[in-house]
């Protein structure tokens, strides 16, 4: 039962208080039901505390009345773990001397009002635990005296926004298991003292920014479960403080994973670096000492070697693995003064002059038996004597038989190529190891008595 209040008081939950000296509401244990609109009359209200403690059941229900943000003397609200439903009232920015707000674990909707950018003297912020939509507003980088700023378990969309690197006092930043999207901003490295970072469970995108190595304060980081993709920035390496983990969700640790990062991954994480999407990873363009390109490689052993960024080149060595005894010959381009080779592949530049970029015609026709053709890195050797190892040379090249069993390539098919044949069979070395790349006729990987057959038929159809 309610109590009759003297004049200059308020009822409030069967309780009266005095309009003109009640300035702290706290840590009530008889409140229910909706907020009364004469709460609103307690005007030189500093404290009010609606928090339900752990195991009590008073809660407060309904919409936050608007009145309450005519308290202009509140510095402490907390309506924290009650069953508040509606929207935060737009006025919310007229309690410019709040220092301390928690909506904390209720049930309210809608958007973060942009007003909420004029609570300019607030240190800790808590909206965590709601279903609020929408996107973070720009003016949240006004309050530049925040420590503490909870958004998590919400519904929030949209990026982070780049004004949140005013927030530069800021020491706890929690937005995780929302839907923000867009890149993490560069701006986040103005956040130097921060010292845990929560932004799991959204659907972040882009790179991680390089800035993100300013946080060296950090105690916990977690990136994971998002969109995030490109190479991991080594200055996050800087975070020396950070206890890494592949998964979990250990309080302690930090966490990288279920993202789309690329390797190589930094050494401080690459061990811990979790599961990864990796399927739009391109491999890094890398830069090395020497970088050689086959290309147009022919039947008859001709191609173009195309030397792209070494200029002191003195020496290199050809594989060719199905070219026996190579008859070379250069384009006019290529400097054969003082260039010889010892045994079919090696080549030295007896003057010990480079061999300039470029690309060169080689003809190295001889006698074909296989259809693979490859630079071999075995010997590649600058002007100072130096074997140079840092070397790209392309992939294995292969050509196919423009004239099926014309494997003496005179432009024929003839009782010559099944001479050819026989006397190839015959020899040990060659049979079922080496084929000519016109000789297996059937496309079985063999070179034996059945392309012998086919050819005869060739032969006889032609």
């Amino acid at each position: 039962m309610a109590l009759p209040c003297e004049e200059g008081e308020v009822e409030l939950w069967g309780l009266c208080y005095s309009i003109e000296n009640t300035t702290i509401l706290s840590n009530l244990s008889n409140t229910s039901g909706e907020i009364p609109q004469e709460l609103c009359a307690l005007v030189n209200l500093e404290v009010l505390n609606l928090m339900v403690m752990f195991g009590n059941t008073n809660f407060v229900s309904g919409e936050i009345p608007d009145c309450i943000c005519n308290l202009h003397k509140l510095t402490f609200l907390d309506f924290g773990w009650n069953e508040l439903s509606g929207e935060i009232p737009d006025s919310i920015g007229n309690l410019s001397n709040l220092t301390h707000l928690s909506l904390l674990s209720n049930q309210l909707t809608g958007k973060i009002p942009s007003s909420i950018g004029s609570l300019i003297n607030i240190t800790y912020l808590n909206l965590g635990f709601n279903a609020f939509s929408g996107g973070i507003p720009e003016s949240i980088g006004n309050l530049t005296e925040l420590t503490e700023l909870y958004f998590s378990f919400n519904f929030l969309s949209g990026p982070i926004p780049v004004t949140i690197g005013n927030l530069s006092d800021l020491t706890m930043l929690s937005i995780m298991t929302n839907q923000l999207s867009g890149e993490i901003p560069s701006t986040i490295g103005n956040l130097v003292n921060l010292t845990s970072l929560n932004a799991a469970y959204n659907q972040l995108e882009g790179e991680i920014p390089e800035s993100i190595g300013n946080l060296t304060n950090l105690d916990r980081l977690w990136l994971n479960f998002n969109n995030l993709s490109g190479e991991v920035p080594s200055s996050i390496c800087n975070l020396n403080t950070l206890n890494w983990s592949p998964y979990g969700f250990e309080g302690e640790d930090s966490y990288l994973n279920n993202n789309q990062l690329c390797p190589p991954y930094p050494e401080c994480i690459e061990d811990n670096i979790g599961e990864q999407d990796t399927s739009e990873c391109v491999d890094p363009e890398p830069e090395y000492d020497i970088e050689l390109h086959i290309q147009n490689f022919q039947e008859d052993g001709t191609f173009e070697l195309i030397l792209v960024n070494n200029t002191d080149l003195v020496a290199l060595e050809f594989d060719i693995p199905g070219l026996s005894e190579p008859n070379w010959d250069f384009s006019d381009n290529f400097p054969t003064d003082g260039w010889w080779w010892m045994g079919f592949w090696l080549f030295i530049n007896g003057d010990n002059i480079p061999l300039p970029v470029g690309t060169y015609f080689i003809d190295a026709s001889g006698d074909m038996f296989s259809n693979e053709f490859c630079i071999d890195g075995s010997v590649f050797s600058n002007s100072n004597g130096e074997q140079i190892t840092n070397v790209f040379f392309s992939d294995c090249a292969f050509v196919e038989c423009s004239n099926p069993g014309d494997v003496n390539y005179d432009g024929a098919v003839d009782i010559l190529d099944i001479i050819g044949y026989v006397n190839d069979i015959l020899n040990p070395w060659v049979s079922n190891e080496l084929f000519h790349v016109c000789g297996d006729i059937n496309s079985d990987d063999a070179y034996n008595i059945l392309d012998i057959v086919l050819i005869v038929n060739i032969i006889l159809e032609g």
